[in-house]
């Protein structure tokens, strides 16, 4: 069997990490840590059952909530056009193929308010009935 010398380089080589001194002093800025003007925040509402349909989401008081700036849903999400993966098909149908799918998404100025308004849309009117 033939050996392969491998030249000195990153492998087996101390090498002096350039933000190292940063990270371990606590110095470090990191990308969540930059203020970016007109960021918004998202929150998923899961199903709650492991098959059916939604017949509706209501997302009136999600909305009324400080802060909130849209609930999605099939009913109201933009047309994905086909997609090969089913699981990519994210809201383009009211069809529940597994608990813990999306079928809802809050938008909001802070995530706090995403999670709030997606608590709310998801124990407001939010049905399941049983599909074939």
């Amino acid at each position: 069997m033939a050996t392969t010398t491998i030249a000195p380089g990153a492998l087996g080589t101390a090498l002096t990490r350039v933000e190292g001194r940063e990270k371990v002093t606590g110095e470090a800025v990191y990308a969540y840590e930059h203020d970016i003007e007109g960021v918004v925040y998202a929150w998923i509402v899961p199903a709650t059952v492991a098959k059916g349909a939604v017949s509706a989401v209501d997302g009136e008081e999600a909305r009324r909530l400080p802060g909130v700036l849209a609930v999605l849903s099939h009913e109201n999400a933009p047309d994905l056009g086909e997609v090969s993966d089913a699981e990519l098909a994210v809201l383009q149908t009211p069809r529940v193929a597994y608990r813990g799918q999306i079928v809802a998404i809050t938008v909001a100025e802070t995530l706090e308010a995403a999670s709030r308004a997606a608590s709310s849309a998801s124990s407001t009117r939010r049905r399941a009935t049983t599909w074939r």
